[in-house]
């Protein structure tokens, strides 16, 4: 009986080692092929990226000034090191402003001192970067199709404005007042949509030609260079919408001879010049609320007679 026994016990070990044999995975069968980790914006301990996107690269990549890349990184939550893409600064819209960047871990603020890589903001309507140490305005600013308002105001060491700022086809207000400007592009005419240019404070000596071409602009302030601007060019009259003009503070000696043609004009500072007469043209300003003549000191008190009469008789000037 025992025997018996042993014999059902030495059968069953050996089935059960002929069904392991048998269901053995081979050595020579593949590893199992596991989906590809979908892409992850992490980081190692030294800031590289993980699983990176061939066509993302980083905020200070992209923008090489450290307070713009740190504004805009900080737009979407993130830091300068971490990934973006063209599609996502793309989704920046309307209004974008950056005076300075407050750095928390070195305790100090940092000035804007260049826009490479702002082509990227496809979407802004106003960029405000004022109060700045730009020295250049990058060609890729042209990249700005929808923007309206662009404000360089107190960029003091901006001394050019490239060729490319004809290309923002819906500029309505440029500010470029307390610049180092020395000369205006002659694309600016381009500029077919602008209603205010502000260039007051610079070192700009004229105008070119073309400005003449922005017959929808409506204020202009250009007061106070640091040159002399002995005159202002004949195209200057072709600006029939001009309702605001400061040209104050400019040495100015004569004025076009055919101002009169600014006939939607309301008021016109011509403050501290050196102006000796007036154009007869002038007395056809017939909406001309305000003017001041004030130290002018070769200016004949005749000159009133070349003023439209209502305004001299009401004594608005």
């Amino acid at each position: 009986m025992k025997k018996a026994i042993i014999l059902v016990m030495v059968i069953l070990i050996l089935f059960t080692l002929a069904a392991c044999v048998l269901t053995e995975v081979p050595a020579n069968k593949p590893p199992e092929i596991l989906p590809t980790p979908q892409f992850s914006r992490e980081y190692d301990s030294d800031n590289e990226p993980l699983n990176s996107d061939p066509n993302a690269f980083t905020f200070e990549k992209a923008f090489p000034d450290f307070a713009l890349a740190s504004k805009i990184a900080e737009t979407f939550g993130k830091e300068i090191y971490n990934e973006t893409s063209k599609e996502e600064l793309a989704s920046i819209v309307g209004e974008f402003s950056i005076i300075n960047y407050w750095d928390e871990n070195n305790g100090e603020y940092y000035y804007c001192a260049d826009l490479t890589g702002i082509g990227y903001l496809k979407g802004l309507t106003e960029l405000g970067c004022y109060k700045n140490d730009i020295t250049e305005i990058p060609a890729e600013i042209k990249e700005l199709k929808n923007l309206k308002i662009l404000n360089l105001t107190k960029a003091y060491n901006l001394k050019t404005i490239p060729p490319e700022i004809g290309e923002l086809e819906n500029l309505e207000i440029l500010r470029l007042s307390l610049t180092s400007l020395e000369k205006l592009p002659k694309e600016i005419g381009n500029l077919k949509k602008l209603k205010s240019l502000e260039i007051g404070s610079t070192k700009l000596k004229e105008l070119p030609e073309e400005i003449g071409l922005l017959t929808n602009l409506e204020y202009l302030y250009f007061s106070s260079s640091s040159a002399k601007v002995e005159s202002l060019p004949d195209s200057f009259c072709n600006l029939i919408n001009l309702k605001n003009l400061d040209l104050s503070h400019l040495g100015l000696t004569e004025l076009p001879d055919d101002i009169g043609a600014l006939s939607n004009l309301e008021t016109l500072n011509l403050f501290n010049n050196s102006l000796k007469i007036l154009p007869k043209s002038m007395a056809k300003l017939i909406n001309l609320q305000s003017i001041n003549l004030y130290d002018n000191f070769e200016l004949s008190e005749s000159y009133k007679t070349f003023l439209p009469e209502k305004l001299w008789k009401d004594k608005h000037f």
